[in-house]
């Protein structure tokens, strides 16, 4: 089995037994996108399905999966409302806030996550079969809802351009401490890891519409 093959499979088995559950983007459990029409997997409701089946501890996830069987990837993707920070600069400790989106501990976990679900019995992966997730090209897609370039270093390139719309110091200290945390996420949580890209809402449905085959 090749690693399309091993996706398709996942992706075909995955929505026909319920074990995944599809949503628009616009639809997923507070969603920042609320116009953006792209259908993913609802990997909170996976999440909560297999902690409560599997008697797992709580863990954390990403919000959606998006599985591209001709492209060999899996994308995880994590919404971030940021529009709210700039919002309400006063009322939050933001320094505490940012920290809490515990970025690097959602997309380990989503990844462990995941692969846990490729040993349900609806599957039936045998296990060199299993191995071909090893294989599989997995990107972290952040997307928030404020303007951002595709790419992480062009992204933070442009942080100063976006802060003269704000002009709120704390506004300015917000942006500037996500960037960090973007910047210094690490490259080595997994094999074949390609990266964190960063996305705005407005930007998903004609950047996934490109990737589909």
């Amino acid at each position: 089995m090749d690693v399309s093959t091993f996706l398709e499979h996942l992706l075909t088995i995955g929505t026909q037994d319920n074990v995944f559950r599809l949503s628009k983007i616009k639809d997923l459990d507070k969603s920042c996108c609320t116009n953006t029409e792209m259908e993913v997997i609802d990997f909170d409701a996976l999440k909560n399905k297999t902690a409560k089946e599997k008697g797992l501890s709580t863990i954390s996830s990403c919000d959606a999966l998006k599985i591209l069987p001709c492209k060999n990837q899996i994308h995880f993707i994590e919404l971030k409302g940021l529009k709210n920070y700039f919002k309400y600069p006063q009322s939050t400790n933001l320094s505490q806030k940012i920290r809490a989106f515990n970025l690097e501990e959602k997309f380990y976990d989503s990844i462990s996550l995941l692969e846990t679900v490729t040993l349900f019995k609806n599957f039936e992966y045998k296990p060199k079969d299993r191995k071909r997730f090893l294989d599989v090209h997995k990107h972290y897609v952040i997307v928030t809802d404020i303007s951002a370039k595709n790419d992480a270093l062009d992204f933070l390139s442009e942080s100063l351009l976006f802060l003269e719309n704000y002009s709120n110091p704390i506004e300015n200290e917000a942006f500037n401490q996500f960037s960090n945390e973007i910047s210094n996420l690490r490259d080595d949580f997994c094999t074949n890891f390609k990266g964190v890209q960063l996305l705005s809402c407005d930007e998903v449905d004609n950047k996934y519409r490109e990737l589909l085959c």
